[in-house]
């Protein structure tokens, strides 16, 4: 009873750590170029949402936008009126480059989770939610290579959607620690995706410095990893 319930909480975790894609249809591929006028672009415009393309709509600013003349992408209806949608991607495009830099988006125009600014050297990259928020996790860009921000990208996800309880623990890149603890249970998991780790079983709290993921006990005391874990013990 005692692996079942184990193998349910870590397969729950599995599940809401994978992240949904826009489905591809089309065995023929993508036109490498596709030129549209400025601010007409949109990632999955045609085939099924497969490949980006041309759309039409109104313009920033431009009145008489409804269900029959929708905004174009970046923008939303405000009043009658095509304004400025802070919470797209695509916003970028209707805003010069000198006053705002451009977000790199997904396929269905949402912002992706690791947003960088600046040159190798000195520059920074950022973990942001879908609809353009700051969110935990920073790194140097140069350092960047391996920064995913999914753990910080779910946890922000689930209390967005209104859970109190979220316990992920994410890495000061965004990433996933490599020891994970909830409900009772504790695991291993690839840190730049979450998924638990092939052939390491989950464990109750009392055995979690027993992992392999924790191969240095916690100094100085007692702890309950469930209540007190941060990234400094296991690493």
């Amino acid at each position: 009873m005692d692996n079942l319930l184990l193998l349910l909480i870590v397969t729950t975790f599995t599940v809401n750590a994978q992240t949904s894609s826009v489905p591809c249809s089309s065995t023929l591929g993508c036109i490498g170029q596709v030129d549209c006028p400025k601010g007409h672009w949109h990632p999955s415009a045609s085939l099924d949402g497969c490949c980006p393309g041309c759309v039409q709509g109104l313009g920033l600013h431009e009145p008489g936008c409804g269900t029959a003349s929708p905004c174009l992408p970046g923008l939303a209806c405000r009043s009658g009126s095509c304004e400025l949608d802070s919470s797209s991607c695509l916003s970028a495009e209707h805003v010069p480059p000198e006053v705002s830099w451009t977000p790199t988006c997904d396929s269905s125009g949402r912002f992706q989770p690791v947003q960088c600014r600046g040159d190798l050297l000195h520059g920074r990259c950022f973990c942001y939610s879908s609809t353009g928020r700051r969110i935990f996790g920073s790194e140097w860009r140069g350092r960047a290579t391996d920064m995913t921000c999914a753990c910080s990208r779910l946890r922000s996800d689930l209390e967005a959607s209104g859970r109190q309880d979220v316990t992920l623990h994410c890495s000061s890149n965004g990433n996933f620690e490599p020891l994970q603890c909830d409900g009772g249970v504790c695991w291993c998991v690839e840190p730049k995706t979450g998924q638990p780790l092939p052939q390491v079983p989950a464990v109750l709290p009392s055995m979690w410095t027993k992992l392999p993921c924790c191969k240095w006990p916690f100094r100085g005391g007692v702890m309950n990893p469930l209540e007190h874990f941060t990234g400094a013990i296991c690493m």
